[in-house]
């Protein structure tokens, strides 16, 4: 009985001896392609799946870059706006003051200068005169003009030029003509050029000394002629009663 399942057992291992001997060579070969199969097989999505990151990743940082530029666009153009805006009115302001200056003696400006740091504190203005005889109204060449043919008629004349410019009697065209063209650096005070014939002058008619104190006209022996600057309106109850007439 022994014998018999020696025997059936030396035969089934016989029969089973290839098949391992099969399996054992064949094995090495599926093991090798087992992994490439499955690197293969996981190889492509994982390199789509990196491509579409970084797809998905730039298309973002784009959007960022575009947001970051107009950002930085819009605050240099208000930076721009804010830069102009403050510079025109640093420069009208100066404009302001230099033109507030011109035609005063170093002394008249030294009190403006005092007056101006005092708080509080008004600067006094001439006041009309309760009578004139001749009465200009408007302190350009025209008015001057007409001044100075009246004091030639009449050395005693007592004459008052109204003008709501803030400066004495001048001459406009060199101011866009000699002035503008002029080398000399210190042309914006002195305001003095050449004319035709080399002399040089200024843009004043006059000096201040050459008129009297609107305030004082009346009183003045050989009579003049004064100045009321800065009178933006001249009103019929005050231009009227100077030359001696009544309002309807």
């Amino acid at each position: 009985m022994f014998r018999c399942g020696g025997l059936a057992a030396g035969a089934l291992k016989q029969k089973l001896v290839p098949l391992v001997r099969t399996v054992c060579v064949r094995s090495p070969r599926q093991r090798n392609r087992l992994p490439g199969n499955l690197f293969q097989r996981w190889h492509v999505p994982l390199e789509l799946q990196m491509t579409r990151q970084m797809a998905s990743s730039g298309a973002s940082g784009g959007k960022i870059d575009n947001s970051v530029l107009v950002l930085i666009v819009g605050l240099s153009t208000v930076g721009a706006g804010a830069y102009a805006y403050k510079t025109m009115k640093e420069d009208e302001k100066r404009y302001n003051e230099r033109i507030s200056g011109l035609g005063l003696t170093p002394e008249q400006k030294q009190k403006k200068a005092a007056l101006s740091a005092s708080e509080g504190e008004e600067v006094p203005q001439d006041k009309a005169p309760s009578h004139v005889p001749f009465l200009l109204i408007g302190g350009g060449t025209a008015a001057f003009a007409a001044a100075r043919s009246i004091r030639a008629r009449d050395p005693g004349a007592r004459v008052l030029i109204v003008s709501e410019d803030p400066e004495l009697p001048y001459m406009r065209p060199p101011l866009s003509k000699e002035l503008w063209f002029s080398d000399d650096p210190n042309v914006t005070k002195t305001l003095r050029f050449k004319q035709w014939n080399g002399k040089e002058r200024s843009i004043y008619f006059q000096p201040p000394s050459f008129y009297v104190s609107a305030q004082d006209l009346p009183h003045i022996e050989n009579g003049g002629v004064a100045v009321l600057t800065g009178k933006k309106e001249v009103l019929q109850e005050v231009c009227l009663p100077l030359i001696g007439l009544e309002q309807r």
